[in-house]
């Protein structure tokens, strides 16, 4: 019985290590490591070395489970085995010995195609682990320090599915529209502009999604709280591999700040080329006025001697003398013309408004009519300005006079001086002043005020047409040099409705 369940046992071993023996060749094989992958084939050997060893062994029991009783008769026979085995079980000492030595410079198990790996298979490996981790890491950080100009940018960047749902949003987004990233994320774009807004932008949508490409365009859009804002858009599909539009890409950056000082600056070109076109009619009228008025004094003259000559004839000295009186009006008139064009015959001088005022005021009362209620409001202080005082006299009798007839029912007419502030900014002041505090004339009225198609004429040299309510352009006279503010500048006023209170409304003096 022990020699059987010897035999049994040996016949197991045998077949476990030839299996071990096999499981470790095999994948080394696969590998095509047999020549450089020494470990594994040692590995191999002493299990190979064991599986014939027991094979031996259980040879030998066969033999004497055969043999029976006279199996002690074939001691010699059975010594020469056992000197095989021994022979055999020194061998695979051996192979352990150099297995042993081979160790200590090899890894451990082999990935696919292997168990063991060699030195030289394991530093290759090693450096491809290197270089992976290392673009591993510089593509991690390039998508961070994206991800950081992205989420920081001042411009908003807005990520959007094909059908124009919002799938990204950072804080130049939210800066500009007012809407948080929680608000907007799975919520349509087109919640972001009105009604003809949201339309083009599906257009635009729809165009991508077919194919289009990108696209950049100026719009409008509103934020949270409705106000609008000009845009620079610029749209790019985002695709996969195959080319197929699975997302949008739409930067906006805000252009209402760049819009409205285009605009500003073009409101100035155009101030500036109206005053050089005026002031070039206004040098060739003086220059005629000039021509006309040397005609009308050779004129004058020759009447004068006619006047003389004719001093026995007195029908013809009236006549003559008639003639004289329309040569003076004419004189007169072109003397207005010159000194409007080219500032001839002006005699400025210090004078304070408040006295101005109060001159008008007297002259108007006696003349202007019962109906009429006329009122001067003086400034609390003196107001010396440099300027021509007939001048600022016929400014306010023609704006008397105007507002008059402008109340044919009655009304009120207020002559007032103050002191006014500018900014430097004002697109509509002519001639434009330099920021500071200045003498102002308003001459304000009940009237009827004026069409849109007066005020349109009125006020040609602005940009825009005004409100008829609205101020108006300020004439200025040049620096006073006393001590006063600054240059006055007159606001005249437009008639207002009958039913209206005075009112501060001005247009050009």
């Amino acid at each position: 019985m022990p020699d059987q369940m010897f035999l049994l046992a040996n016949l197991v071993i045998t077949v476990a290590y030839a299996s071990i023996t096999r499981a470790i060749l095999v994948p080394v094989y696969r590998a095509g490591q047999l020549r450089t992958n020494k470990l594994a084939v040692a590995t191999s050997m002493i299990f190979f070395s064991c599986a014939v060893g027991h094979a031996l062994h259980a040879i030998m029991a066969y033999q004497t489970i055969i043999r029976g009783p006279s199996a002690h008769h074939m001691a010699g026979e059975a010594a020469g085995w056992s000197w095989t085995s021994a022979l055999w079980d020194a061998g695979t000492a051996a192979i352990g010995i150099y297995y042993w030595t081979l160790r200590r410079g090899y890894g451990v198990l082999l990935g696919p195609g292997g168990i063991y790996i060699d030195p030289w298979g394991q530093h290759r490996l090693d450096e491809a682990a290197t270089r992976e981790r290392a673009a591993r890491d510089l593509a991690e950080a390039q998508r961070a320090t994206l991800a950081t100009v992205v989420e920081h940018s001042d411009d908003a960047i807005v990520g959007l599915t094909p059908e124009g749902l919002v799938t990204a949003w950072n804080r130049g987004a939210e800066k500009l529209f007012g809407y948080t990233a929680e608000e907007m994320l799975g919520r349509p774009a087109s919640m972001l502009a009105d009604a003809d807004g949201a339309e083009h932008q599906r257009d635009v949508l729809a165009s991508i999604r077919d194919g289009a490409g990108g696209r950049s365009y100026e719009a409008r859009r509103l934020r949270k709280d409705g106000t609008p804002i000009d845009l620079a858009l610029t749209i790019t599909p985002i695709a996969d591999q195959t080319g197929a539009v699975i997302g949008i890409s739409a930067i906006a950056r805000d252009i209402t700040a760049a819009k409205e000082a285009a605009e500003y600056q073009r409101a100035v070109e155009q101030r500036s080329n109206q005053a050089q076109r005026m002031e070039s009619l206004g040098k060739l009228a003086g220059g005629v006025a000039h021509d006309f008025n040397n005609i009308l004094a050779i004129i004058g003259n020759y009447t004068d001697f006619a006047i003389e000559e004719t001093g026995d004839r007195p029908q013809v000295q009236a006549d003559l003398k008639q003639a004289r009186t329309a040569v003076e009006r004419a004189s007169n008139l072109t003397r207005q013309l010159l000194t409007f064009t080219r500032g001839d015959a002006i005699q400025p001088q210090d004078i304070d408004l408040n006295a101005s005022i109060a001159e008008v005021h007297a002259m108007l009362q006696r003349t202007i009519g019962e109906h009429i209620t006329l009122m001067a409001m003086p400034a609390k202080q003196p107001l010396v300005v440099h300027a021509d005082p007939g001048q600022i006299q016929q400014i306010l009798l023609n704006l008397a006079i105007n507002a008059r007839d402008a109340m044919p029912e009655g009304g009120t007419i207020v002559l007032e001086a103050n002191v006014a502030a500018l900014d430097g900014d004002e697109l509509n002041m002519q001639p434009p002043l330099p920021a500071g505090t200045y003498a102002r004339l308003l001459v304000s009225d009940t009237g009827h005020g004026m069409s849109p198609d007066t005020a349109a004429r009125i006020f040609a040299n602005r940009s825009t047409p005004p409100n008829p309510k609205a101020k108006a352009p300020d004439s200025a006279w040049p620096p006073s040099t006393a001590s006063s503010p600054k240059p006055t500048a007159v606001s005249t006023s437009t008639p207002n409705s009958t039913s209206a209170p005075p009112s501060a409304s001005t247009c050009h003096s």
